[in-house]
């Protein structure tokens, strides 16, 4: 299981470029630490009838500013940024 001390770590490792984070469990862990500056949202005309929730369990809610939206063949993709956080 991941753990934010995992996500810090992942910085110097990327040698000052972006960490990328996929899926709602590791997404979830670092935002609730802190960590998470942007998200990007997959959106596809397809539900599976399970899954885990993407903004669900949070201690307190989190705003959030819209950067770009695109439409793909397959999905729409909306990029968001933590409002509070660095930017880049």
């Amino acid at each position: 299981m991941a753990t934010a001390a995992g996500v810090v770590m992942a910085a110097p490792v990327a040698g000052g470029t972006d960490v990328t984070l996929g899926g709602a469990p590791l997404g979830k862990l670092a935002l609730s630490a802190g960590l998470g500056d942007e998200i990007l949202v997959h959106i596809a005309p397809y539900l599976p009838g399970a899954g885990v929730p993407l903004f669900a369990d949070f201690a307190y809610g989190r705003r959030l500013e819209k950067i770009s939206v695109s439409d793909g063949q397959l999905a729409t993709y909306v990029r968001y940024r933590v409002a509070g956080r660095g930017s880049r």
